[in-house]
């Protein structure tokens, strides 16, 4: 947020970047294969940017997102 930018975007960038590299050169083929993890995203920017982020998972480019429920809530830590 500090940069004026929002997660689900910079994602997306990098993955279209990824892709460009895969499609332009063929000794990058194995690239293709890349996949991200997302580890504990925060609940309120899951929800936040729910359909910004279940357009990068249709993308096939994300194997895991790891959202800690328990740290979207006070009274359920304590």
């Amino acid at each position: 947020m500090d940069t004026k930018h929002k997660f689900p975007e910079l994602m997306s960038r990098l993955i279209n970047e990824l892709n460009t590299v895969v499609d332009n050169s063929p000794e990058n083929k194995r690239l293709a294969d890349v996949k991200f993890h997302i580890q504990e995203i925060h609940p309120h920017w899951l929800v936040k940017y729910a359909k910004e982020m279940l357009d990068l998972v249709k993308s096939k480019k994300i194997k895991s997102i790891l959202c800690p429920i328990e740290s979207g809530n006070d009274r359920i830590l304590a």
